[in-house]
Parts: structure tokens; C-alpha cells; sequence
């Protein structure tokens, strides 16, 4: 439950050396980089003295960022257009031994496209002519009976001339008349099930009143291709093999690319491997800064990692490391790099989702993996449905490779767990012997029992809270908070002195034991402000106004006593979900009873569905409320960056 202490390191070296800087002892290793100017101007390296007035003058001499132009950008867009293109997966080739330059590479890459993008060019062409020869053949088909040269009809002065087709309904009814107009002649070419395609002949004065009895018909008009010449018995022949042709060639062109995709494909590789890289060194180079000859690199290194980086660096001409403790920078949070169990790992999604610890906190991973698992097995303990949950976790996991699915895998496997304690499996408790929550006197055990868990897991929170406090060096969250020393003193002595009554009949309640381990922690929380602040060390400790101090002081303080009861009463929840689970499942069997006696599977089946779909989001719900409020509300304050060091992830 802890995060991986770090080091700030700045890296200084010959200024024109900055690009081997990044290139040795940054891409791909365990280092953090911070913007250096901005480090340097809060006076963190103390030799530049920085004076904020002569910044703002233009006067200050101290280093400045390094003016960086990246024009691997763009080749790094070119190369991924072009792997696209070429059906090439991203992967990592080592480049080193391969003298690439900038110049040499974009040379490469332009000629590549170019000659690729010259054959698709073509190929897209000849597709193009064969799906427009493709069309005049679908015309064709439907007048392939026409012994007469199509370019005839087209090139006609006197007679106007349209091909078409009518809706085969509407042309059945205009049958007569059309077949009786003196001023237009229609020839059937084709008649098919839905429609009739053929040819008409219009008088140029009868042009507009022919087009206009068409329309009302439905008449959709075909203009014939131009490509279509000579007879359409001809035309077809003709335009077949030409196509034949077409399809070929452009095939030919396909596999041209492939073999050149194929022959360059190592190449390419390696052209990317190396932009990616440069791209990356270039990006790096932005956080450094410098002087006139030196160069300033600066970052976290975890303290496990530093000797290693350290050497690594010096090994460099002229190249040295200034490491500084993350306890001595005070301008800068450090990154964090959390130390995950394999539990904690798998929940780390959803810690995520609140927040990261913040360097000086605990990481409380562990413990929300832990207790969300335990709680969700508490409320939802069944054996068959259970086991459902852990196949269908896994098989969501290695499927879609979801996390939720190791999460719901877990659940399932604590849910079995709990199954065997309370002895039900399907909702069916004669099966296995076990606590059986239903029976006799168990509701109110389970119930105490919920809230005991709570309280030992809300005392445990104020004690990470006081871990938290001494690491902080805050003392009022060590020993005034509501959930430090004094309101945990507070807390545990009501809890105590309710219990030995109610269980044990002994009244601990007296006046000196109210007075000395209630009242007064509770008047410690009351003036934790002026209590910190004189512990600190501060003159003006006392507030400036009382009656403000008294009326915030007593909201506050009302708020605290609040939460107190709220926070172990929500606990009342684990109890009651295991109640409620061995009821529905009652009922369900209820539901499912057949009239001999017997139970109907199917409704058995559905019963169990229905209570895994509903119950099972309900409490995952619920536990996470019980995470994020009672428990992380009283602890932890988030407010973590990620520790990012520049590894590249060639696959992307």
C-alpha cells in the first residue's frame, strides 16, 4: 500500500549533445520529464537566482527552452498513412545499425508513395471505366433483341428518341392508349416482373406532351451510355471482353502493390521505427532548456532506478547528474508509481475512477481491492451464481480483453466463497449446510455483525489517516482531525461504551469517562484550527473573529457527529443485501412451485437470471458507494499524476 519513492534529477551536458540526452537516457527508460525552465524559475537550482522583476524586464539570462521545430511529425503521419495503405501492422524494427538520415528517409518515403499512389491511381481508373462499361451492359440487357445500330437512335433529327421503363402495373393499364397515340411509338424490349423497358419514338412537336404523359405513368428514363455502339447483340460482345480486360489488368496492378508492399515491408519498418523514435526525441527535447553551452534535462527518477540512470549518464563525455530528494523540492509534486499486488492491480480501474494517491499518501490500492471483494461476497454469497459470475468475468476478460471482466471474475469467485459460508447455492439452502440468513435470530446477527465490520473498517481509515498525516508532517490531521488521533478516541469510546451496554449490560458512561474520552476529543476537533497552528509554531494562532469561529466551529462539529452515525449506520446495507438475496431467491422458488409440489426449471432459470442481472449491478453499486464515502471520505484526498516515462509503444 505504497508508491515507489522518486528523485528530481536534472541532467546537464553540451548544449548541441541534448538530442543524445534524450536519445541514451530518456526514451525508454524509467524518467519523468518535467518542463526544465519552469523547474529552474522556481528556483530550484538556486546557481540561477531567479528575480522575477527582471524576467518580466527581458533581463533575466538564466536558460530558455530549446526553439524546436519538429518535422518528424509529419513524416510519422506519412509513414502511418502509407503502412495503412500497404495492410502493414506497425511493429518495432531495430534501426540502429541502419545510417538513416531525415533527408534520405523523406526521399524514401515520397518516392514509395508516389509510385504506390501512381499504380492505385491507375488501378482505380480501370475499375472506374469497367463499372461505367458495367452500367451500359445492364442497358443492354434489356434491349439485346434490337438488330439495329444503337448510334442511330441517338443521332435521329426528325424523331426524338427515349429508352426507359414503365412500373409494369401502370404500363398494364395505359396499354391502349399509349398503343393508340398517333404522335409517339413505344417499342417493348423487355418485359419483366416489375417493370417494362423499351424504346420510344417522339415527334419533335409532341416532344413536352409525351414527357408529360410519361411522368404520369411513372416513366423512368435511361440514358444509354456512350459507350454503346453498333448493335446491342455487338455492343455486348464487345464491351464484355473489354471489360474482361479491364479486370484483369487492374488485378495485375493489385498484385504489383502487394509485391511491393511485401518487398519494402522490412524497409518501412525500420524508416518507421526510426521516426518514431526521432519523433519522440524531438517531443523530449521541448521539456530540456539551456544556456550557451549547457544543456538542463530535468525529471523524476524512482530512488530504485537512480544509480543505474545515473551511471548510465555519466558515462557520457561531459555529462553529470544533480539528484535532489522528493522531500526537498517543494514547488513540485512528484509523478506517482505505484507498487501493484496482482489483486490491487486488477482494481485499479476503478480506484482510478476516484483518483490517484497523491505522493505522500498511502496507496490504498490493496485495501479497496480487498474489502470490495470481501463486502460483495458478504452481500451477494451463493454458490451456483457465483460460479455463473466467474465464467462470465472470464470469458468477458479473454473475449474483449475488458477489465471489468477480472473484476467480475473476482466477485464471482468471493460471492462462491460466502456461498459455502451461508450454505445456498441457486438460491436452494438444503443443498449445503451453512448460515442460514433467513432462519431464526441470523437477521439480526448478520445486521450486528455489518455493523461491527464497519466499525472496525472506518477506525482502520482513521488510522491511515493518522499514517497519512505523519508522512504529510500535518499535524493537525494527525491528532485534531475528525479523523485523526482525537476523533478517533471520540469515535471508538462511544462505540465501545454503547456495545458493553447493550451486550454486556455494563454502563461505562461515567462522567469522568464522557468527560475525558468524548467531550474532550471532541473540543480537540472543536479547536483543531488554533491548536494546529500553535503546535506550528505560528504567533497569531487564535482566530480573528470568536463568533464566526464558534458558529462554523459548531456546524462543523454537527456535521462531524453526523457523519459519524451516518457512516456506521450505511454499513447496516451488508447486511441487509444478504437478506434481501435469500428473500428473492425465496421467492423466486415461490414463483416457480408447480401444483405437485415440484418446481418449474425454466422459471427457476429465468428466477436466477433475473436476480444475477439485478442484484448483482446493485451491489456492485453499493460497495463502491461504500468505498468512495464511508471509507475513502475519511482517509483519502487523491490528487496524483501518473508517473510517465517516454516508452514507446511501437504497435500505435
Amino acid at each position: 500500500m505504497s508508491v515507489e519513492k522518486m528523485k528530481m534529477v536534472t541532467l546537464i551536458g553540451p548544449k548541441d549533445q541534448i538530442e543524445t540526452a534524450v536519445e541514451r537516457c530518456v526514451i525508454n527508460r524509467e524518467f519523468h520529464p518535467e518542463q526544465a525552465q519552469s523547474v529552474i524559475r522556481s528556483n530550484y537550482l538556486r546557481d540561477f537566482e531567479y528575480d522575477g522583476e527582471r524576467a518580466a524586464s527581458g533581463k533575466f539570462k538564466g536558460p530558455v527552452p530549446f526553439e524546436v521545430r519538429n518535422y518528424y511529425a509529419d513524416l510519422l503521419a506519412k509513414v502511418r498513412n502509407l503502412a495503412q495503405k500497404m495492410h502493414i501492422k506497425p511493429e518495432y524494427r531495430d534501426f540502429s545499425l541502419c545510417n538513416f538520415s531525415f533527408e534520405d528517409t523523406r526521399e524514401y518515403l515520397n518516392a514509395l508513395s508516389e509510385k504506390l499512389e501512381a499504380l492505385e491511381k491507375e488501378r482505380r481508373r480501370l475499375l472506374l471505366e469497367a463499372s461505367d462499361n458495367e452500367q451500359a451492359l445492364s442497358q443492354l440487357q434489356h434491349i439485346h433483341d434490337v438488330d439495329q445500330d444503337m448510334a442511330r437512335f441517338t443521332s435521329m433529327e426528325y424523331v426524338k428518341f427515349r429508352f426507359g421503363r414503365f412500373p409494369r402495373e401502370a404500363y398494364d393499364v395505359a396499354y391502349e392508349s399509349l398503343s393508340q397515340r398517333g404522335d409517339m411509338f413505344f417499342l417493348e424490349t423487355s418485359v419483366e416482373k416489375d417493370f417494362v423497358y423499351g424504346l420510344c419514338f417522339v415527334l419533335p412537336s409532341a416532344e413536352e406532351r409525351a414527357d408529360a404523359f410519361f411522368s404520369t405513368l411513372g416513366f423512368e428514363r435511361i440514358w444509354l451510355s456512350s459507350r454503346v455502339t453498333g448493335t446491342s447483340e455487338k455492343s455486348l460482345l464487345s464491351l464484355s471482353q473489354t471489360n474482361e480486360e479491364l479486370r484483369k489488368r487492374a488485378d495485375e496492378i493489385a498484385r504489383q502493390i502487394s509485391d511491393i508492399s511485401a518487398a519494402e515491408k522490412e524497409n518501412l519498418l525500420l524508416r518507421y521505427s526510426y521516426i518514431r523514435f526521432m519523433n519522440e526525441t524531438q517531443e523530449i527535447v521541448r521539456f530540456a532548456a539551456h544556456s550557451d553551452e549547457i544543456f538542463y534535462l530535468i525529471g523524476w527518477v524512482p530512488e530504485s532506478s537512480y544509480e543505474d540512470f545515473r551511471k548510465n549518464a555519466e558515462s557520457l563525455p561531459g555529462f553529470y547528474c544533480l539528484p535532489s530528494d522528493a522531500e526537498d523540492v517543494q514547488t513540485f509534486e512528484p509523478p506517482i508509481k505505484r507498487k501493484m499486488s496482482f489483486l490491487s492491480r486488477i482494481f485499479s480501474p476503478f480506484l482510478e475512477m476516484y483518483g490517484l494517491p497523491s505522493y505522500k499518501e498511502v496507496d490504498p490500492g490493496f485495501f479497496m481491492a480487498l474489502t470490495y471483494t470481501v463486502i460483495f461476497g458478504i452481500m451477494y454469497g451463493d454458490v451456483g451464481q457465483g460460479l455463473c459470475l466467474l465464467l462470465a468475468g472470464l470469458l468477458v476478460y479473454k473475449l474483449k480483453g475488458a477489465w471489468m471482466g477480472r473484476i467480475v471474475a473476482c466477485l464471482g469467485l468471493s460471492s462462491m466463497l460466502f456461498g459455502f459460508f451461508y450454505g445456498s447455492v441457486f438460491g436452494l439452502e438444503n443443498i449445503l449446510p451453512g448460515f442460514k440468513v433467513l432462519e431464526s435470530g441470523n437477521t439480526l446477527r448478520i445486521l450486528l455483525a455489518a455493523v461491527v465490520f464497519g466499525v472496525a473498517l472506518l477506525v482502520f481509515c482513521m488510522g491511515i489517516n493518522i499514517v497519512n498525516g505523519i508522512r504529510q508532517k500535518n499535524i493537525g490531521k494527525i491528532f485534531f482531525s475528525p479523523n485523526g488521533v482525537a476523533g478517533a478516541v471520540a469515535y471508538v469510546s462511544t462505540i465501545a461504551g454503547a456495545a458493553a451496554l447493550a451486550i454486556f449490560n455494563v454502563n461505562l458512561f461515567s462522567p469522568l469517562y464522557v468527560a475525558a474520552l468524548i467531550v474532550l476529543p471532541l473540543l480537540v476537533v472543536f479547536f483543531r484550527e488554533p491548536l494546529t497552528k500553535l503546535c506550528e509554531g505560528e504567533k497569531h494562532f487564535m482566530p480573528h473573529s470568536i463568533g464566526s469561529f464558534i458558529v462554523e466551529g459548531f456546524f462543523e462539529m454537527f456535521e462531524t457527529l453526523l457523519s459519524y452515525a451516518s457512516n456506521t449506520i450505511s454499513f447496516l446495507r451488508v447486511g441487509a443485501y444478504a437478506i434481501s438475496h435469500a428473500s428473492m431467491m425465496m421467492v423466486v422458488f415461490l414463483l416457480a412451485r408447480t401444483a405437485n409440489g415440484g418446481h418449474n426449471i425454466l422459471a427457476v432459470v429465468i428466477g436466477n437470471l433475473f436476480v444475477m442481472g439485478l442484484e448483482g449491478v446493485l451491489v456492485c453499486i453499493q460497495v463502491l458507494r461504500l468505498e468512495f464515502y464511508e471509507m475513502f471520505g475519511r482517509f483519502y484526498e487523491s490528487g496524483g499524476r501518473a508517473f510517465e516515462p517516454r516508452f514507446i509503444n511501437y504497435s500505435e
